[in-house]
């Protein structure tokens, strides 16, 4: 799908893994296998059992966390540091459950400025 992707449009500034809760995962497995330049997640579930270890994410990541996200921990500052080289922006929306519930408009803003993090200049 990368290769696709960059072949239909050869001028994109950067590919962007980005998913939702468990898609965010596929997400990180993706970039890290070089098939995206970036990841960004939104309320990925680091904590919880995977199939096999998450991989450390050497290029450039984003996250998008809920507050009071009723499944997921919002990650301490030493397992952010132990999965991201190169974590650019992490943006939390207030008072947030896990599926964002009547909350679209902060997490599209929130979604919107982490991704900015993660866009090459032009």
């Amino acid at each position: 799908m990368a290769a696709w992707l960059r072949a239909r449009w050869p001028g994109t500034r950067a590919l962007l893994a980005a998913g939702f809760s468990f898609g965010s995962l596929r997400a990180l497995e993706a970039a890290a296998k070089g098939a995206a330049d970036a990841f960004l997640g939104v309320a990925p579930p680091f904590d919880l059992a995977h199939r096999s270890p998450l991989p450390r994410l050497e290029r450039p990541a984003a996250l998008v966390l809920a507050e009071r996200d009723e499944l997921v921990a919002i990650p301490t500052d030493a397992q952010l540091a132990e999965r991201f080289a190169d974590l650019r922006a992490i943006e939390v929306v207030p008072d947030a459950g896990h599926l964002f519930f009547g909350r679209i408009n902060e997490v599209a803003a929130a979604v919107a400025r982490a991704a900015e993090q993660l866009l090459p200049p032009e």
